[in-house]
């Protein structure tokens, strides 16, 4: 079943709160998240039933903790999505320019973290033309997060079932946007 364009949009966004550095609000938010992937995703939220079995019960200095130890401190597990495909060349920088304008023109709100973060191209999917998402997609965001799971494979690693839950997530975008529209 293919995501309409307002579940595309509550699918990636409730993927990208969940994606964030987790806070004190970060189980409120994966509670939330769950909710909007369940009326929109299924798929991706019964792939994150693990996940969100552990939020429930780690502390938040636990969850920080493992969320800097997989995606700070390991580069072949960064989120940042441009490093994945470019690396340290130039082309990277542009990738960065051009993420910031689409982000201020969509009315993403920049964090702290690069243009190029996972979380801010989740929130970026559901507000972009389907041509551009379905760009972002296919020539960032799968290969990114492929690098990235195939760096965490065999760790058994608590966000295992979040990478999952977006890359079903964003096998439907691709399904939709490839299909010229969306339907459900």
């Amino acid at each position: 079943v293919l995501m309409a364009e307002l579940a595309v949009r509550d699918a990636c966004d409730a993927l990208a709160s969940m994606v964030s550095y987790p806070d004190d609000g970060y189980a409120g938010r994966v509670a939330t998240g769950l909710t909007a992937m369940t009326r929109v995703c299924p798929p991706g939220a019964d792939r994150l039933s693990p996940y969100t079995d552990w939020v429930a019960h780690a502390s938040t200095a636990e969850m920080q903790e493992l969320y800097a130890q997989t995606f700070d401190f390991d580069p072949a597990c960064t989120l940042d999505v441009g490093w994945h495909v470019y690396g340290e060349h130039y082309d990277r920088g542009e990738f960065l320019v051009r993420l910031r304008r689409a982000m201020r023109e969509s009315g993403v709100i920049e964090s702290t973290e690069l243009p190029d973060h996972l979380s801010h191209m989740l929130a970026l999917l559901g507000r972009v033309d389907p041509g551009q998402a379905r760009a972002y997609v296919s020539d960032a965001l799968l290969p990114a997060l492929s690098k990235v799971r195939t760096a965490l494979d065999g760790k058994n690693n608590p966000f295992d079932p979040l990478l999952d839950a977006i890359q079903i997530v964003l096998g439907e975008v691709a399904g939709s946007m490839s299909e010229g529209g969306a339907t459900t």
